[in-house]
């Protein structure tokens, strides 16, 4: 954006930057009714009913109780206009607010259903998990502080890396692997339709650092059956995960060693 300095801003320059500011700062409502939306999992009653929903279908799929009916209609609202969910007329006539809305799901939608090969709901709730969040609201204490380069926002609020953290606790742990696996079919799709099999001609190894379950390197060894695939993260990241003929898990520190390989991949 030009800059402004000293100069007498116009009446509509700054009805502009207002509503920048604003939608900046209520940006983390949509954000969080995201989150919430795949909580109780409204995607997923939507496409298991098949076809739109009423606002007291839905809530009755959900367990809303019949108190909170009026709030679960304003979270529609916002995820219709964030292009979540698709908003429509009801085909029965009825004046009532809550009866007059159909609900249903729309192709963005699609990828947040939970259990879908490349779905990305793994990823949402683990990048708006209050334990990911909280260091952001750290950021300005953390700029003026003069600790050592190392320290970031997450260990100044929480006194250990993220991988230490994951280390002890097992649910954030599962969260940010599943997270880290999410995206992994539609990325081995996207190599395929870019390059084919061209991709990886001629290499007989490929090691995928910081792998994580494998989401991205179990598509590929289907793939490319002639390349021999490894999978390194932290031991406790791939504890009792299995490998297939020609894939495998190692437990290692990317920053200690890296096995030996044709390629590396780094996602």
């Amino acid at each position: 954006m030009e800059s402004v300095d000293n100069e007498v801003m116009s009446e509509s320059a700054i009805v502009q930057a207002y509503a920048h500011v604003w939608t900046h700062a209520f940006n983390s409502i949509s954000s969080m009714s995201l989150k919430c939306a795949i909580e109780l999992g409204i995607p997923d009653a939507l496409h298991h009913h098949g076809h739109p929903m009423t606002l007291p279908e839905l809530a009755a799929a959900l367990s809303v109780p019949t108190s909170k009916v009026t709030f679960l209609r304003r979270l529609m609202a916002v995820l219709a206009q964030t292009g979540f969910i698709s908003q429509g007329k009801s085909a029965a006539e009825n004046d009532h607010e809550q009866l007059g809305l159909t609900y249903s799901l729309t192709s963005i939608s699609r990828v947040i259903l939970k259990g879908e090969p490349g779905g990305l709901s793994p990823m949402v709730s683990f990048i708006l998990d209050p334990i990911i969040q909280d260091p952001l609201h750290c950021l300005g204490k953390w700029l003026k502080s003069e600790s050592p380069s190392p320290c970031t926002p997450f260990v100044m609020k929480h006194g250990k890396s993220l991988w230490e953290y994951t280390a002890h606790d097992e649910g954030l742990n599962r969260s940010l692997n599943d997270a880290m696996a999410s995206d992994g079919p539609m990325i081995a799709r996207l190599m395929m339709e870019k390059r084919g099999r061209q991709l990886f001609q001629g290499l007989r190894t490929v090691v995928d650092v910081g792998g994580g379950s494998g989401g991205l390197a179990r598509e590929a060894a289907e793939a490319f059956p002639q390349v021999e695939w490894m999978v390194l993260d932290l031991p406790h990241v791939v504890a009792g995960l299995e490998g297939t003929r020609n894939l495998k898990f190692v437990g290692g520190d990317m920053f200690n060693a890296v096995p030996s390989a044709d390629a590396v991949l780094l996602k």
